[in-house]
């Protein structure tokens, strides 16, 4: 028993815990979170919860929704690309256009590195996304890409997500 790793364990209320794990499961995308509740809830079965886990992580979800609530735009328009999450460069890379979109329309193509989006840069996939939620369906939209080492500008108009 030396060698074993332990946890200590600490109790905290049910209601602590029903609120920790009702606020995990609103919380988009947030895996980490949802995995330390899930934690702390199987913990439970052990002797009880740790309190200053499932503390934090409610101190954290009621964060990320003040903040999310009063900061979050959703993307109300699709262009159609899917991009290269391994891409680590300048600027967003293609990994595909959707057919009958308005990307495939515009001749954009997987492997295309989108750099501007109506002149503004496009350092990563979150200005990227940025570029897109400031957008409403029929709008115009100017791409500024790269295919080969060349430059190249489509224009097209977003349609609605």
């Amino acid at each position: 028993s030396a060698n074993m790793p332990s946890t200590p364990m600490f109790t905290a209320s049910p209601k602590a815990m029903s609120r920790a794990t009702r606020l995990a499961a609103t919380l988009p995308s947030t895996k980490a979170v949802k995995i330390a509740c899930s934690s702390v809830l199987s913990s439970s079965s052990l002797g009880g919860p740790p309190a200053a886990c499932a503390g934090n992580l409610v101190a954290r979800a009621n964060r990320w929704i003040k903040v999310t609530a009063s900061t979050k735009q959703t993307r109300r328009v699709s262009l159609g690309t899917v991009p290269d999450f391994t891409w680590s460069g300048e600027g967003v890379r293609l990994d595909d256009v959707r057919a009958g979109t308005p990307a495939d329309r515009a001749g954009l193509q997987k492997g295309d590195i989108i750099l501007r989006v109506n002149e503004a840069p496009v350092d990563d996939m979150r200005g990227y996304a940025g570029s897109l939620r400031r957008l409403s369906p029929g709008e115009e939209i100017r791409i500024d890409f790269s295919r080969n080492g060349k430059q190249h500008r489509v224009v097209t108009r977003v349609t609605e997500r």
